[in-house]
């Protein structure tokens, strides 16, 4: 993505809310009720939109998809330390 310089100052209200520009909201798609994730930085905060997923349950609709996870992990057929040796070499 490209990097876009748009500086603005702005006030940290009470209980610490702060209002993103409406630029930069529109820009990066934060709509109302829109979850983020604050990374702190040495240099200052990243704000970032967050991936929310549906939880998984053991619920009847759901078991197909447990059925199908567990089946894929029976076929991978690794030792745990097989697999902890694989992502230390992936790693490197």
């Amino acid at each position: 993505m490209e990097t876009v310089s748009i500086s603005q100052t702005n006030r940290i209200g009470k209980r610490g809310t702060w209002v993103v520009p409406a630029s930069l909201r529109q820009r990066y798609g934060f709509e109302e009720g829109a979850l983020v994730i604050a990374e702190p930085r040495p240099d200052g905060i990243l704000l970032k939109a967050a991936i929310v997923l549906p939880a998984l349950t053991a619920s009847s609709a759901q078991t197909s998809v447990w059925d199908e996870w567990f089946g894929l992990m029976n076929q991978i057929n690794a030792t745990t330390e097989e697999i902890t040796d694989a992502l230390a070499e992936g790693r490197r």
